[in-house]
């Protein structure tokens, strides 16, 4: 009984964040330079007060921009993977100083802010990501591009752990954003 309590409670509560849409891709597109294909997407990132608390008391948090490339399949109904890749950055925040941090994990390049607000913005735009080599793809073949944002919950301390993933206000993700990538231009 108390199983099937928890679990009635559980489905009527997971969608209970997105109606406020709290993390989404804007917008997302790839080009062409130099032989290398390149993307750039803007999110939409609203922290709930969990997170927000738990940074402010100096838990570092971790957010994960995915990226994918797929092969269409021309007569099979799924597609195949050719490509993954992940941006991370680490928001930190340093009462002492009243700043915050936002470190790319990727290029270990870091840079400060005076507000969250810019912290967050700087975060939320990802441009001139090099995705994947021009020559590593056939000109013949179709592929999409798939890209999310999430919040890294495997990064957080082991005491915030398990209560990050029974809370609705700790599972911030996006919607897979997808579209066709063009080769030719």
């Amino acid at each position: 009984w108390y199983l099937m309590m928890f679990l009635s409670w559980e489905i009527s509560t997971f969608g209970a964040n997105t109606e406020f849409n709290r993390f989404y891709v804007k917008n997302a597109s790839s080009y062409l330079i130099n032989g290398i294909v390149l993307v750039d997407a803007n999110f939409n990132l609203n922290l709930s007060d969990e997170p927000l608390q738990a940074l402010k008391n100096g838990v570092p948090l971790n957010f994960v921009i995915d990226i994918e490339i797929t092969r269409q399949r021309r007569h099979l109904p799924w597609n195949v993977t050719v490509a993954t890749l992940e941006q991370r950055y680490r928001l930190l925040f340093y009462s002492l100083t009243n700043q915050y941090l936002v470190y790319n994990v990727n290029n270990e390049v870091t840079e400060n802010y005076a507000d969250f607000d810019q912290a967050l913005a700087s975060i939320s735009e990802l441009k001139d990501f090099p995705m994947v080599d021009r020559k590593l793809l056939s000109i013949k073949e179709n592929y999409d591009v798939h890209l999310r944002i999430r919040l890294d919950l495997e990064s957080l301390p082991s005491p915030l752990k398990l209560l990050a993933y029974i809370s609705n206000n700790w599972r911030l993700k996006s919607q897979w954003y997808s579209w066709p990538l063009i080769l030719n231009s």
